[in-house]
């Protein structure tokens, strides 16, 4: 079978340039990117952009044919249909870094293709002969940023020290719902002194108590300036999949606002986002395309093509100077989810408001294509074959991911805990129960009334198997539940 180069490449290329306050930048009405007055903030109502919920309108009329798929089989399927599915098989195998996940091929990738690590700016503020600095990584569990960061710099600038700092829902703190965490601590309970917690032991960053104890802690670093923080914030929305935006949408403000309490003038920040169809969003695209000399909208070619996911690339940031007039007023609304608009609609300029729906519509277009293809194939008589041509394609990906990234080993000195530590406490970890139903039988439960789900339950037990080593006679009357027994 012929290999498809164009299409392979346009899996690397999923970019979208928001802003780009540079001076080589020609564009009179880009290069005036404001930030109103503090007082100006949040006083004008919620709004909405027509052309913004359109978009968002398609896309969920698309996703909502998912909701009689089980969780289980699309995932299934979406994983055997993922074109990027054997890269991190095949780093595992080649590269053998000290902990590989999906997150960690994602943050790798980003980091060649943007520049993440500002290199320069980081050798304009170090004195001569010593290049140092730091970085902060918020809603990092369980560490696959921080081991890829130190892997490329291993590889790209082996004589920059660097030291860092991250922050995570506490999984040691008994407060903390086990739905909301990452259930893997392989990396975290040998990195201890790396992770900070906050005020109150939570790690929650979303109180404003703990970004200040976030502040002071950031001051102790060693190895100087902070010049990168990532946010690769999330909140599970299994069960409201055609709001995700919302749902997060007050994590990543949170996240924004911390950036800019840390960030020093230079640096660059990574931020994880959904969709960009409602006000909050615009809002905070705004305020980071004023902030930052340029930002970019990304999804890695290792990200899920099926998902909403993307990542904002922030760089050159204006300072603290700058920003430092609109602290109080972001700090004032850090702890609940204002109800107010950020901007008003008429502050934020129509050529911004322009680039925010060809960025949307540039990631929906793509999202809905990967959609339907997956639905088409589930449901393909030739399922089989379609797997055996994918087969070929997804091996060129892989190959292209490792030659593009210059993807080499490095020395197990140079690994922040060893390989052999993470894959000695596998076993220890306990993966999540999969969902075996549909999103709109989840719906139908939750509008059933007490006696229909005790009913559920009680006909999930008449279906319970009970494994002996031996034979076993059991009576049973017609009104107890049947239960199947099979002899080992």
């Amino acid at each position: 079978m012929k290999f498809n180069k164009s299409a392979a490449e346009a899996l690397f290329h999923k970019h979208f340039i928001i802003s780009e306050n540079t001076e080589n930048n020609q564009n009179v009405e880009e290069v005036k990117y404001v930030l109103p007055k503090p007082e100006c903030m949040f006083r004008e109502e919620p709004w909405q952009k027509d052309s913004l919920q359109t978009l968002k309108n398609e896309l969920n009329d698309v996703k909502s044919r998912l909701n009689n798929f089980t969780l289980d089989e699309w995932q299934q399927h979406t994983y055997q249909m993922n074109q990027a599915g054997d890269v991190l098989n095949d780093i595992k195998k080649h590269i053998q870094p000290e902990f590989i996940t999906q997150a960690w091929c994602k943050f790798y990738e980003i980091v060649c293709n943007f520049s993440l690590v500002p290199l320069n700016k980081i050798q304009e503020i170090n004195e001569e002969n010593i290049c140092s600095f730091s970085s902060v990584h918020l809603c990092e569990a369980p560490g696959a940023f921080v081991v890829a960061l130190n892997h490329w710099l291993k590889l790209n600038a082996p004589s920059v020290k660097w030291d860092w700092i991250a922050s995570t829902l506490n999984p040691y703190c008994e407060g903390n719902p086990y739905s909301q965490m990452i259930d893997d601590d392989r990396f975290i309970r040998h990195t201890l002194m790396h992770w900070y917690f906050g005020a109150d032991n939570t790690g929650n960053i979303m109180d404003l108590q703990n970004l200040d104890a976030l502040v002071e802690r950031s001051k102790t670093i060693s190895q100087g300036p902070i010049m990168l923080i990532t946010a690769d914030g999330s909140i599970d929305c299994t069960d409201m999949p055609d709001e995700q935006e919302n749902a997060v949408v007050h994590l990543h403000f949170c996240e924004i606002v911390t950036c800019m309490h840390l960030l020093e003038k230079g640096g660059n920040f990574l931020l994880k986002v959904f969709t960009l169809f409602e006000h909050q969003s615009v809002c905070l695209m705004y305020l980071l395309a004023c902030a930052f000399q340029k930002v970019i909208a990304t999804k890695p070619a290792t990200s899920r093509a099926g998902n909403s996911e993307m990542y904002i690339v922030c760089t050159n940031f204006n300072g603290r100077d700058y920003i430092e007039p609109y602290l109080n007023v972001l700090r004032c609304h850090y702890d609940a989810c204002p109800t107010q608009a950020t901007f008003g609609c008429n502050v934020i300029p129509d050529y911004f408001m322009r680039k925010i729906e060809d960025c949307a519509r540039f990631f929906k277009r793509h999202q809905c294509k990967v959609i339907e293809d997956n639905i088409n194939a589930f449901h393909s008589e030739t399922y089989d074959n379609l797997l055996f041509k994918l087969k070929h394609f997804k091996r060129k990906i892989s190959d292209m991911y490792l030659k593009r990234y210059k993807l080499a080993k490095i020395d197990l000195g140079d690994q922040i805990i060893g390989r052999d530590i993470i894959e000695r406490n596998t076993k220890y970890i306990m993966s999540r129960k999969l969902r075996y139903d549909s999103y709109n039988e989840r719906c139908r439960k939750q509008d059933s009334t007490l006696q229909e789900r005790l009913q559920q339950i009680w006909s999930k037990a008449s279906d319970i198997e009970i494994l002996i080593e031996s034979p076993y006679i059991v009576s049973e009357s017609s009104n107890e539940p049947r239960f199947q027994i099979a002899v080992l």
